[in-house]
């Protein structure tokens, strides 16, 4: 599907210059209608730079979702500043990714004198595990049930508080598939999504937590597809019955 918008008209539309520190121009952005305009940018989050998306955003900017608090967008803000350093230093993109997200790490448990994060390593691929070998998630992480969907119990979480204690790069949602310290069973909604994208985030989660526990995909893969039929969703190019039909999965209700 071709995209719907050139990088100059999302930057016309959607993007707001908001400071610059340094070298660098910070933006706040539409993130909503970003995702909405290919599949390639269906993957951009609550923040991203330039080697994130080297065709949309220009060199030396940092786009931040102007949904965010100050206090994730300062934390963002320092993440992206140190990725560039590091990269600038010569760092791979990998390299520099997880060193900046070791960093922010650290600021969060250091400002908000919090435990280190659960989670091992922070851009670790996530793994399907079994949900007893792990205690339940502390109740403050939940804020409201939002449904019962084709057999999960959906909440949404905390999304700070989801990012201090358990993954610095937790967005939007996710699901035990993926997650170990997600009970079976559940699909967390991040409360910083927007209200309009709760229905393209779950389908995602839901149908990625079933081609891993079903069809026995690894993460990359199953993410893939899922991310597809999120698009697909959003553009009402196929019926959810039919998607799961093409994947070989039965319509659960």
């Amino acid at each position: 599907m071709p995209e719907r918008n050139t990088s100059k008209e999302i930057i016309k539309k959607y993007v707001k210059f908001f400071r610059k520190v340094g070298d660098y121009s910070i933006y706040l952005v539409n993130d909503f209608a970003i995702r909405n305009t290919s599949l390639a940018h269906e993957e951009f989050t609550n923040f991203a730079i330039h080697d994130d998306f080297p065709s949309l955003i220009p060199k030396n900017q940092i786009w931040i979702s102007k949904k965010e608090t100050e206090r994730e967008r300062d934390f963002y803000i320092l993440n992206c500043l140190k990725r560039y350093e590091r990269l600038k230093s010569g760092s791979s993109s990998g390299r520099a990714y997880d060193q900046s997200l070791q960093y922010e790490k650290e600021l969060r448990a250091k400002y908000d004198e919090l435990p280190p994060p659960r989670s091992s390593s922070p851009s670790e691929h996530p793994v399907k595990h079994e949900s007893s070998q792990h205690p339940h998630p502390p109740n403050e992480i939940y804020k409201t049930f939002l449904k019962d969907f084709r057999g999960f119990d959906v909440y949404m979480v905390r999304q700070e508080l989801v990012q201090d204690l358990y993954k610095i790069d937790f967005v939007d949602g996710g699901n035990p598939s993926v997650y170990h310290w997600i009970p079976e069973g559940e699909i967390w909604i991040a409360d910083a999504l927007a209200k309009s994208e709760i229905r393209f985030v779950l389908w995602h989660e839901y149908v990625e937590c079933r081609l891993m526990k079903e069809k026995g995909l690894d993460y990359d893969h199953a993410h893939e597809l899922a991310s597809k039929q999120e698009y697909g969703l959003r553009h009402k190019t196929a019926t959810p019955s039919a998607q799961l039909k093409k994947l070989g999965l039965t319509n659960k209700t």
